[in-house]
C-alpha cells in the first residue's frame, strides 16, 4: 500500500526521537490519521572539545559524516575544502546540502556502516586519510574495515547523547495500553533509554516496535521485544511506509 494514501486510523504512535528532530515524523503521522505522542528518550548536545578536535580536519582526504547530528555539531567549526565528503545516508546528505556542502558519495538504501562499506567507491582506500565525524561511543565497524583496506583513520566525536533530564515515564507507564499502540525508534541507544526510563514490563515488550535496520531489529529482539517492524530507513516517509504495511486499511 502506498504511504501517500494509507490512513493509520487514530493509531497511537510513540515517537522517541530527540525533540529537535521529531517534528517531521509527528507531522507525517498526523497527516495519515495517527495520534502521535512525543516522548523523547534521547537528547543531543555538543561534545566538550568539539571545536578543538576539528582543528586538523583539513589534513584529511576523506571526511565521513555518520549522521545529520555530525553535520550540525561540526560545520560551525570548519568548512570542508577540496576533500571527498561522504554522507552515510539520505538524512546526512540533506543536512550537508542545507549547509552548502557538496556531497561526493552517499550510498542508497539503509544509512549504516555496512551499506557505506559496500559502495564501490569505498573499496580502494590504500593511502587515504579518513576522518570519521561522529558522536561519542560510536560503532567501530567502519574504521576497522577502512584500516583493513589500507586507509589511515581517525575519529572526532562532536556530539554526545544522554537521556533528557526532564524525561519521566511514570504516568505513561501506568497508562501504557491506553496511550501506546506502537513504538517508533531510530537507534539502539533510543531502545536502551526507553527501557531504562519505562522498564521492561510485559505491556511494553508486547508493543510492536519500529526499527530502522537489521542491526536494530536484532537488538530489539535481544531486549525482549517480540513484534518488530523493520523500516527501510529513518526518514518519516520510510517509517510511515513500514507502519502502513503493518497496519493495512
Amino acid at each position: 500500500m502506498s504511504s501517500q494514501t494509507c490512513q493509520l486510523k487514530q493509531l497511537r504512535v510513540l515517537v522517541t526521537r530527540p525533540a529537535h528532530q521529531a517534528a517531521p515524523l509527528l507531522d507525517a503521522l498526523r497527516a495519515h490519521g495517527a495520534e502521535p505522542l512525543a516522548f523523547p528518550t534521547i537528547e543531543i548536545s555538543a561534545a566538550p572539545g568539539a571545536a578543538a578536535s576539528l582543528r586538523d580536519a583539513g589534513q584529511y582526504s576523506d571526511l565521513i559524516f555518520v549522521s545529520a547530528n555530525a553535520v550540525t555539531y561540526s560545520l560551525d567549526h570548519f568548512t570542508p575544502d577540496n576533500q571527498r565528503v561522504i554522507a552515510i545516508g539520505a538524512a546526512t546528505h540533506k543536512a550537508l546540502d542545507a549547509r552548502g556542502v557538496t556531497v561526493d558519495l552517499s550510498p542508497r538504501g539503509q544509512a549504516d556502516s555496512e551499506h557505506l562499506l559496500a559502495h564501490p567507491d569505498m573499496q580502494q582506500m590504500q593511502g587515504r586519510r579518513v576522518l570519521i565525524i561522529r558522536g561519542e561511543s560510536g560503532r567501530e565497524l567502519l574504521a576497522q574495515n577502512l584500516l583493513e583496506r589500507g586507509a589511515k583513520v581517525d575519529y572526532t566525536e562532536v556530539y554526545q547523547r544522554q537521556i533528557p533530564s526532564d524525561a519521566d515515564c511514570s504516568m505513561l507507564r501506568q497508562e501504557w495500553r491506553q496511550k501506546v499502540d506502537v513504538i517508533t525508534t531510530t537507534s539502539n541507544v533510543i531502545i536502551n533509554n526507553l527501557l531504562e526510563l519505562c522498564g521492561n514490563q510485559e505491556s511494553i515488550l508486547e508493543t510492536p516496535i519500529v526499527v530502522i535496520s537489521k542491526r536494530c531489529s536484532r537488538h530489539a529482539h535481544a531486549c525482549g521485544f517480540r513484534k518488530i517492524i523493520e523500516s527501510k530507513g529513518a526518514s518519516a516517509e520510510a517509517i510511515i511506509t513500514a507502519l502502513c504495511e503493518y497496519y493495512p486499511d
